[in-house]
């Protein structure tokens, strides 16, 4: 059959036949029949190819719904606790034990198991930098910051939320003591209000604002070492040493106030007021605790070896080795022969002799109190810079030795250890930061000289504008 046979079989106009063969559109020869038994085959292979590919297609979504459900998941735990002073939870820092942790779980664990490992993580061995986990309120929050449902798993919330990633807070707040006591309690030291643990401490700016900090540590070491410059002041005499006078103003109650804050700054950081004259205090210790309380308040500030060695003298003077004795006698500078006789004198004397002895911010105190964080691998310009630290602390007169540690610590006596780490600053930004909870002294290692450190550090500590914001 030709193309116009064809055509005309299926009733196609004549003038698009004649159009046809204008254009020389020739015969193309027969067309194959329907059935043609390649064409067929063609047709037939394709058939099963489609079938075929149908039927591996059902075979692994089959597959896919007989897979088995993971049995464990990835959750994210944060830290959220209560400020003292807006009484809002805030997110822990990474540098203060907090950040967010990512914990492998099984998908079967209920809300209390996710909230204790929350405490093993924050809290390790019942302990933070917050505190002590006994002194905690504690509950668990989901990622919206609500209280969650403690009816369900770890799988059924992300069933629930239809989310890849799930993130708890353990939410803390600090416990609080009720305040209903006697008037006999309130003014016996043990249960005075100053010697609280859960004391609030906020410091107004001379704007009149709060001052924006969260205080772990650095806020009351500042706020003692404020109270005491301001007591020197106006309540003693004395250049070197000073000795409180009476004044008609203070009654007995005023100064027992003195002495207990005193006494909460010695508790809860080993702060003493070391310009005190050491026979006036001498004389009020030995009146107020005992020689062997002191003693044996000694033997738990030097270290263990020391500590068993005098041990031993005081109780049977003959079963230690002299030399020993002299040793660490000479050590605390004591400038007699020990002996069975005046060992327990010789032990008692340097107990009260070695707290300002210790505590005196001299340059070798403080550059025994300060290391370097990264020593092991600290660079050049940083070994240079830390070198101009500690010259600048050997050739500081008193005063701006007690301006560096109050910048630093937060205190002006010595005891506080200080880690010293290093930044890239420079320009107008560069200048040393001082984190006073931590004890961290960030100093920029772009210093060209130790002329331009010293101005740099002098103009600083002369400004005493010294706000702590870390919050």
């Amino acid at each position: 059959m030709t193309l116009q046979q064809f055509l005309r079989s299926r009733d196609i106009a004549e003038d698009t036949i004649s159009y046809l063969r204008r254009e020389n559109v020739s015969d193309i020869g027969l067309l194959q029949e329907k059935n043609n038994p390649k064409k067929h085959s063609f047709i037939e292979k394709l058939r099963e190819k489609i079938a075929q590919k149908n039927t591996s297609g059902e075979t692994r979504k089959q597959n896919l719904t007989k897979r088995p459900r993971k049995t464990t998941r990835t959750i994210e735990i944060g830290w959220l606790c209560c400020s003292k002073k807006d009484k809002k939870l805030n997110q822990v820092k990474t540098n203060y034990g907090g950040g967010t942790r990512k914990v492998v779980v099984d998908g079967t664990s209920t809300m209390e198991d996710v909230r204790n490992i929350a405490k093993e993580l924050f809290f390790p061995n019942k302990i933070s930098t917050k505190g002590k986990l006994q002194d905690f309120e504690v509950s668990l929050l989901d990622f919206k910051q609500n209280q969650v449902d403690e009816t369900l798993t770890v799988q059924e919330i992300f069933e629930i939320t239809k989310l890849s990633k799930l993130r708890f807070y353990l939410a803390t707040s600090k416990k609080f003591e009720s305040t209903e006591t006697t008037t006999q309690d309130v003014n016996t030291p043990e249960n005075s209000i100053l010697l609280r643990d859960d004391i609030q401490i906020d410091i107004i700016l001379p704007n009149g604002e709060l001052e924006r900090a969260e205080d772990v540590g650095g806020v009351f070491r500042d706020v003692i070492s404020e109270f005491l410059e301001q007591f020197y002041e106006v309540c003693t005499t004395g250049t070197t040493f000073k000795i409180p006078y009476l004044r008609h103003d203070y009654s007995h109650t005023h100064w027992e106030s003195v002495a207990k804050v005193f006494l909460k700054g010695y508790r809860q950081d080993g702060y003493f007021p070391i310009k005190l004259c050491p026979a006036f205090v001498n004389n009020i210790l030995e009146k107020n605790i005992g020689k062997d309380e002191l003693i044996k308040n000694f033997l738990q500030y030097v270290s263990e070896s020391e500590a068993e060695i005098l041990k031993t003298a005081l109780e049977n003077y003959d079963e230690v080795n002299s030399d020993e004795i002299l040793e660490i006698l000479n050590n605390f500078d004591s400038k007699w022969i020990p002996n069975k006789n005046n060992i327990k004198q010789l032990v008692g004397d340097i107990s009260h002799k070695d707290i300002y002895k210790n505590l005196n911010p001299l340059p070798k105190n403080i550059l025994e109190k300060m290391v370097c964080s990264n020593s092991t691998n600290i660079i050049v310009t940083e070994d240079t810079v830390f070198g101009y630290l500690k010259k600048y602390i050997r050739e500081s007169e008193k005063k701006t030795r007690e301006q560096f540690l109050r910048y630093c610590t937060g205190s002006n006596i010595v005891n506080k250890e200080m880690n010293v780490s290093f930044n890239a600053v420079t320009g107008f930004k560069r200048s040393p930061i001082a984190h006073t909870c931590a004890g961290i002294l960030e100093l920029p290692n772009t210093y060209e000289s130790y002329l331009q450190f010293r101005q740099e550090f002098n103009e600083l500590l002369d400004s005493k504008i010294w706000v702590m914001d870390a919050v």
